[in-house]
């Protein structure tokens, strides 16, 4: 994401730039768990325990603190965009396995294949985490100097209760790529679940992001 220099820059604006740089390095190490360490709960929810089969609901006074409806649907829609986004990047892997299992591919071609796809989606997700949170940036530095803690701090909330969701997406996506790589025989009956498993966890996180507006 765009930065400022140590002078400009306020406390929010600090807490914006560490969270992104914090997920992308994260990602970069395929160690998503260290952005967990640090980033441990959204709206009330555990999210190390957070998974597809115990949904929570995010705790809706915390919620309310922006009191403004304007200001939170400013932020829904950049939320929005941040589940949207990931959805296609996750999109165009399956896209990928799809190919594969459609084609005459050997093992090798294979899993080069999904190994590419999946380290775009990995790059596509830290280009669209600098995107929001440079556009969530703009956002808050509009707000009142009052509301503007409140918001970084209802953006990065928001921002992990989704990246939770990502991570399981992701998990069940290196399942895939496991797959393609060990090629035994009911390898696209294993790829079809996961693919599933995907599916249900942006269900999921879509079902999570509108309890946290409704």
């Amino acid at each position: 994401m765009a930065t400022t220099t140590a002078t400009e820059a306020r406390p929010w604006e600090i807490k914006l730039r560490e969270t992104a740089a914090l997920y992308r390095s994260s990602l970069e190490e395929n160690n998503l768990d260290a952005y967990f360490e640090v980033q441990r709960s959204a709206f009330g929810v555990d999210l190390k325990s957070l998974n597809t089969w115990s949904f929570q609901k995010p705790e809706k006074a915390y919620s309310l603190k922006l009191e403004s409806d304007d200001e939170r649907e400013r932020l829904k829609s950049l939320g929005k965009q941040l589940i949207e986004d990931h959805q296609t990047a996750a999109n165009d892997v399956k896209a990928t396995s799809d190919a594969i299992k459609n084609g005459s591919t050997g093992k090798e071609n294979a899993r080069v294949r999904m190994e590419k796809a999946r380290e775009e989606a990995k790059k596509k997700s830290a280009e669209i985490i600098d995107q929001q949170f440079d556009r969530a940036q703009t956002l808050i530095d509009q707000l009142p100097d009052d509301k503007q803690e409140a918001a970084t701090d209802f953006w990065i909330q928001l921002s992990n209760g989704f990246l939770a969701f990502w991570k399981i997406a992701m998990d069940a996506i290196y399942a895939v790529l496991k797959a393609v790589i060990d090629w035994l025989e009911n390898m696209w009956e294993t790829v079809k679940q996961r693919w599933e498993d995907v599916k249900a966890t942006f269900k999921d996180a879509w079902e999570w992001f509108q309890a946290l507006f409704n």
